[in-house]
C-alpha cells in the first residue's frame, strides 16, 4: 500500500497538486517510515506550499540517511537557499554534483547555489558551472536559460541575452526566459523590447504580479534617468545661462537649443517607444497610472520644469536666474515625490529569516540592492551587516570629499553630496557595530555645509555673471 501511495503523490506533486501530494506522501510514510520516495515527495509539497523549514528539515533527515541520493541533494540546495542558508545549500549542490557530475540539473543548481551563496566572488565558479550544464544538455532549454539566468545576476547582461535568447529558440513558450530576457534587455537599455515582453507575459498570466512588477520598475527606472538628465541640464543653464535676448527681439539659436534639447529628445524617444511598442498604448498608460502614480507625476513636474526652462531664454537678468531656480527646485520636488517618500503598500509576507551569517556585499552589490529598494542584510543578530568598502575606503573617502567641497565652488553641490552619504553610511554601520565614528560624524556635517557652499556659490556666480 506504501508503494501505491507514493506513486499517487509522485503523480500528484507532478501535476502541481502539492496539498493532495502531502497527504499521498504522509499516508504512504505512515505504512513504510523510510520510503525514500515518498520522502521525497512529501519535502517537495511543502516547499511548494511555501512550508519551507519544514522541507529542509525533512530534506536534511533524508539526506542523512540517503548521503548519496542526488536528487535529494539537488531540492535541499534549492530549499536552503530559500530559507536563508546559502552556504548549507552550496555544499549540498557540491555534493549532488560530485555523486552526479554528468547531470546537467545537479550543474545548473550548483552554479545558482555559487551565486547566492558568494555573489559576484564566485561569479567564475557559477559561469564554469552553469556552461558544463548547457554542455551536458545543449539541447534543453532550461539549461540555457539557468545559464543565461546566473549571467544576469553577475550583471553581464550582454552574455545573459545570448543565452537566453538560444533558450527560447529551443523553447519559445518557456515563461521564465521570456522574463529574465526582458530583464537583461532593459538593463541594456532597449526598453521597448522588454516592454513587450513584459506585456506579453501579462497578457498571458495577469494575476501574476512579477510582469507588473517588471513594467513598472523598467518605466520607474528611465524616468528616473531622464530626472537626473534634466536636474543637471538646469543646473547648467543656471552656471552658463544661455545667450539672453537683445533689444526685447527674440532669443539667439543657442537658447532654443539649450531649452529644447531634453524635451526634443523625451519626445524622440517616446514616439520611438510607441512605434516599438507591439501592444495597446492605452493599456500600459492604464497600468501605469494604477501601479505608478509616482512616476506619472513626475513626468508632469519634468513638463513643468520644461516650459520654465523655455520660458527662462526669454529673460535676462535676476528674473531670468529666479525662472531657472525654480525650474531646478521644481526637478527636486518631483524627485522627492517619486522617490524621496515611498508610499503606503498592502503589508508584505514576512521576510525570510536568517539561518546563517550572510556575507558582506561589495560596494557595486550595496549600490545595486539601494537602487532596486531591497532591505539592507541582517545578520543573525538582527542588525544590518557591517560592510567593509563603508567603514573602510567608503569613511575615508567620504570624509576627504567632504572637506574638498568646503572650497566654494559649484562643483563642492555634487562633491558635498557624496561625502555625506558615504560619511552616514559609515556612521551607520559603526553605530551598529558600536565602534566609534567621529571621523564619519565629521564627514557628514562638512558634507552638508560644502553642499550649502557650493549652492551658493553656483546662485552668486549665476547673479554675478548672468551673460556668461
Amino acid at each position: 500500500m506504501s508503494d501505491q501511495d507514493a506513486a499517487r503523490a509522485a503523480a500528484l506533486f507532478d501535476s502541481g497538486r502539492w496539498g493532495e501530494a502531502r497527504d499521498a506522501a504522509a499516508r504512504a510514510l505512515r505504512a513504510d517510515p523510510r520510503n525514500g520516495s515518498a520522502r521525497l515527495t512529501l519535502a517537495g509539497a511543502l516547499d511548494g506550499l511555501g512550508q519551507h523549514d519544514a522541507a529542509f528539515d525533512e530534506l536534511t533527515a533524508l539526506v542523512a540517511d540517503e548521503p548519496e541520493n542526488a536528487t535529494a541533494l539537488r531540492l535541499l540546495a534549492i530549499v536552503a537557499e530559500r530559507t536563508g542558508r546559502p552556504r548549507r545549500g552550496l555544499e549540498a549542490a557540491r555534493a549532488a554534483a560530485r555523486l552526479e557530475p554528468s547531470a546537467w540539473q545537479s550543474q545548473a543548481i550548483l552554479a545558482f547555489a555559487e551565486v547566492h551563496a558568494h555573489g559576484g566572488a564566485g561569479g567564475h565558479g557559477a559561469i564554469a558551472a552553469a556552461k558544463r550544464a548547457v554542455e551536458l544538455a545543449p539541447d534543453v532549454a532550461s539549461a540555457h536559460e539557468a545559464l543565461g539566468t546566473v549571467l544576469l545576476l553577475l550583471g553581464r547582461h550582454r552574455q545573459a541575452e545570448a543565452a537566453l535568447r538560444v533558450a527560447l529558440e529551443i523553447d519559445p513558450n518557456d515563461l521564465r526566459a521570456r522574463q529574465n530576457l526582458g530583464v537583461a534587455l532593459d538593463r541594456r537599455g532597449r526598453v521597448a523590447a522588454a516592454m513587450n515582453l513584459f506585456a506579453g507575459l501579462t497578457a498571458e498570466q495577469p494575476a501574476n504580479p512579477a510582469h507588473t512588477k517588471n513594467i513598472v520598475a523598467t518605466f520607474g527606472r528611465w524616468v528616473m534617468i531622464l530626472l537626473l538628465a534634466s536636474l543637471v541640464w538646469a543646473m547648467i543653464g543656471l552656471k552658463f545661462p544661455p545667450p539672453a535676448p537683445s533689444g526685447g527681439g527674440l532669443p539667439p539659436w543657442p537658447a532654443f537649443v539649450y531649452a529644447l534639447t531634453l524635451p526634443t529628445v523625451a519626445a524622440i524617444g517616446l514616439a520611438v517607444f510607441t512605434a516599438r511598442f507591439r501592444f495597446r498604448l492605452a493599456s500600459l498608460v492604464t497600468l501605469l497610472r494604477r501601479e505608478a502614480a509616482g512616476q506619472i507625476a513626475v513626468m508632469g513636474l519634468m513638463t513643468l520644469a520644461f516650459l520654465l526652462l523655455l520660458v527662462g531664454t526669454f529673460l535676462s537678468g535676476m528674473p531670468r536666474v529666479v525662472v531657472l531656480g525654480a525650474a531646478v527646485v521644481v526637478l527636486l520636488v518631483a524627485g522627492y515625490l517619486a522617490y524621496g517618500k515611498r508610499p503606503q503598500k498592502s503589508p508584505k509576507k514576512p521576510a525570510t529569516p536568517v539561518r546563517e551569517e550572510p556575507r558582506p556585499l561589495t560596494f557595486r552589490e550595496d549600490v545595486a540592492r539601494a537602487l532596486s529598494s531591497q532591505p539592507a542584510q541582517r545578520g543573525l543578530n538582527g542588525k544590518p551587516v557591517i560592510q567593509p568598502w563603508a567603514v573602510g575606503p567608503g569613511r575615508i573617502i567620504g570624509f576627504v570629499c567632504s572637506v574638498i567641497s568646503l572650497v566654494p565652488n559649484p562643483a563642492g553641490i555634487v562633491i558635498g553630496l557624496l561625502g555625506f552619504v558615504l560619511s552616514n553610511t559609515a556612521w551607520a554601520h559603526l553605530r551598529n557595530a558600536d565602534l566609534p565614528r567621529r571621523l564619519p560624524f565629521y564627514g557628514q556635517v562638512l558634507g552638508a555645509v560644502g553642499t550649502v557652499l557650493g549652492i551658493a556659490s553656483a546662485v552668486v556666480l549665476a547673479m554675478v555673471f548672468p551673460h556668461r
